[in-house]
C-alpha cells in the first residue's frame, strides 16, 4: 500500500508542476491528500496508518504545498 501511494503522489507531483492555474494545482493536491484517505479506509493495521499519516505530515504535505503555493516564509 504505502509504495502505491507513494507512486500516486509522485504522479500528482508531477501534475501539480506542469500546471499552470493554481486552482489545477490545488486540486491535485487535494487528491493526494484524498488518497491517504482512502488508504487509511483500507488499512486494518494501525501501526501501517501511523507510518502513512507521518510519512504524508513529515514528507509529503509540505513538498505538496512548495509546489503548489511556492516557498512559505
Amino acid at each position: 500500500m504505502k509504495e502505491q501511494l507513494i507512486k500516486l503522489w509522485e504522479r500528482k507531483e508531477r501534475y501539480i508542476e506542469d500546471a499552470i492555474d493554481i486552482a489545477d494545482r490545488k486540486t491535485y493536491f487535494s487528491q493526494a491528500f484524498g488518497a491517504l484517505e482512502m488508504a487509511l479506509v483500507m488499512l486494518a493495521n494501525w501501526e501501517m496508518e501511523d507510518e502513512l499519516i507521518s510519512l504524508w505530515n513529515d514528507e509529503w504535505k509540505a513538498r505538496l504545498e512548495e509546489k503548489v503555493y511556492g516557498k512559505m516564509c
